[in-house]
């Protein structure tokens, strides 16, 4: 049965390697902080302009 690696961590299954490839990529995309974005993540970053830009509206 083949073995999918992925930064040492094996699966025996495509499902598996899919599922942990997601939660990485999530993890990466949503949660982590990005240098490009001032160390803030994305969550935090798109919550701050909602913010200023409602405040903005309201004035």
């Amino acid at each position: 049965m083949p073995t999918q690696v992925l930064h040492g961590r094996r699966w025996t299954s495509k499902a598996q390697t899919r599922l942990e490839l997601f939660r990485r990529l999530a993890h990466y995309n949503r949660c982590r902080r990005h240098s490009a974005l001032g160390y803030f993540t994305p969550i935090e970053l798109e919550q701050q302009l909602t913010t200023s830009t409602t405040l903005s509206l309201a004035a």
